[in-house]
């Protein structure tokens, strides 16, 4: 998906699947693109970025910080007043939405799994803005925490 050309306010989300795209997930692109709101989707498995910011769209909204995450809860850092959506991930991207928050006054926040803990092994979050400008994922992915195992899938041949 391609945003530019002086783009602004429109709303990608909620419950998209953007995925398998050769190169960035969405593309926001131009610094007259702004108000872009980038909100509650699955984004993953892409050739590029997930979430793509280029030439100073969404007036370069840093992208928030995870400082911690164990499991059924996490910290990090931000602007103050910003929406903080969590969101777990194999890799760097936002494969299923988590939770959203609000980084305060502050610009701290706390934020934990939809479920019991995090659905993939990595988190990544987002900021929006009071003018509905969305960051790129957080970078790197932070660990959630949590162990996965995983087990080896045997197949077995039968014949009735």
């Amino acid at each position: 998906m391609h945003i530019s050309g002086g783009a602004l306010g429109n709303d990608i989300g909620p419950d998209n699947i953007i995925a398998y795209n050769g190169s960035d997930g969405v593309q926001v692109d131009g610094d007259t693109t702004v108000g872009n709101t980038i909100t509650q989707n699955s984004i993953h498995s892409n050739g590029g970025l997930g979430i793509n910011l280029t030439n100073g769209s969404n007036n370069h909204i840093a992208a928030p910080t995870v400082f911690d995450a164990i499991c059924t809860v996490g910290g990090g850092y931000s602007f103050p007043n910003r929406t903080i959506e969590a969101f777990s991930d194999l890799n760097g991207e936002g494969r299923f939405y988590e939770s959203t928050t609000d980084s305060g006054s502050l610009g701290t926040f706390a934020f934990s799994p939809a479920g019991d803990i995090f659905r993939y092994p990595n988190v990544t979050l987002t900021a929006t803005d009071a003018s509905g400008n969305t960051s790129e994922f957080s970078a790197p992915p932070y660990p959630s925490g949590c162990e996965f195992i995983y087990l080896p899938l045997i197949m077995k041949n039968y014949t009735p």
